[in-house]
């Protein structure tokens, strides 16, 4: 004979213990995603921040490939219509050798393009993982979408790019001062490639609308860029493009007059002419838009040309499955 039922729990009480339970296994290990923007050019390092806080009340050693301190990070990057994409990083686990003291917090900065292949147009909706052999779940974060687009070609140089050996081929190069749209407003910027790989992208400041930019190149492939990008401010700058990337060398703000500035070209340099240099504090009175070399090393092989059935993203690869943690599945908590 069956035994007779222990007392009946309501069922709004019911629900707030599994909801506490779930609270609590949620609480053990955060982990959040932020960027600081929404939308990239094509090629440009779209960089994340991981913050990861540490709710278990134990330190957690990350890194070790068996036993009590195995621990992982991962992204899982969609596309709208719910493709997963496979990771190019095979193995690389960005909290190896991590160690989280209890109740400690840690931000993580990483470049997506190291663990993806995000060259095409499109969206992206990205979700970070978290788990460790010593918790019972692994934890995912909010998702976040990001927008890749192409820019549109204003000025393009073809250059040679220099090298250490003076006996080695000269590769061909192309220096792009592009207009990309942010979301918000067209933006200038800068894009250096070869045949084979994007030596490095930079944002330079808004298109100010009337305003016609300049770009030249001198004797040793530096390249020079003159655009307005506030109402009484210009900005020059000059790159230099190696293997390596792009490394500013120099940069400067400058007033118009009735003569400039504008960038003329002498016998083997460039300089500007005309206006005069804006002084910080007195004529830059907000933030000068900053101008911070990214390069990545993209490579540019086999990739859809821009504008190429943009609406048509490839084929994803079959997913890549989650790294190893047990034997057995392991249940995933999504932070609220």
């Amino acid at each position: 004979m069956l035994s007779e039922p222990g007392p009946k729990i309501p069922r709004l009480l019911w629900c707030g213990l599994v909801a506490l339970a779930i609270s609590s296994a949620q609480a053990q290990l955060s982990v959040s995603l932020k960027t600081d923007r929404k939308h990239y050019l094509r090629y440009e390092p779209i960089e994340i921040t991981v913050h990861l806080r540490n709710y278990s009340g134990n330190t957690l050693i990350f890194g070790d490939e068996e036993g009590a301190n195995r621990g992982y990070l991962r992204f899982i990057v969609e596309r709208p219509q719910g493709q997963e994409m496979r990771p190019t990083g095979r193995g690389v686990n960005p909290v190896t050798d991590l160690i989280l003291g209890a109740g400690e917090s840690r931000q993580i900065a990483l470049n997506l393009n190291h663990f993806f292949d995000l060259r095409a147009e499109g969206s992206y909706v990205v979700t970070a993982q978290i788990g460790h052999q010593r918790l019972p779940s692994d934890f995912r974060s909010q998702p976040i979408s990001i927008d890749v687009r192409e820019g549109v070609p204003v000025i393009t140089r073809n250059l040679g790019l220099p090298q250490v050996d003076g006996g080695a081929e000269i590769k061909a190069l192309t220096a792009s001062l592009l207009l990309f749209h942010d979301g918000e407003g067209w933006q200038y910027c800068l894009r250096a490639e070869t045949d084979d790989v994007v030596l490095g992208t930079v944002r330079l400041g808004p298109q100010i609308a009337g305003s016609q930019p300049q770009m030249d190149a001198d004797a040793a492939s530096d390249v020079h860029v003159l655009v307005q990008v506030q109402s009484r401010l210009f900005l020059y700058a000059v790159y230099g493009i190696s293997d390596t990337g792009i490394r500013l060398r120099q940069q400067r703000y400058y007033k118009p007059d009735e003569y400039g500035p504008r960038l003329t070209q002498a016998p083997g340099y460039l300089k500007v002419v005309g206006g005069s240099v804006a002084q910080e504090g007195v004529d830059l009175q907000s933030k000068a838009p900053a101008t911070v070399p990214a390069s990545d090393g993209t490579p540019r092989t086999a990739l859809p040309e821009p504008g190429a059935n943009a609406a048509t993203p490839p084929e994803p690869e079959p997913a890549t499955p989650s790294p190893p943690t047990d034997d057995q599945p392991r249940p995933v908590r999504a932070e609220p």
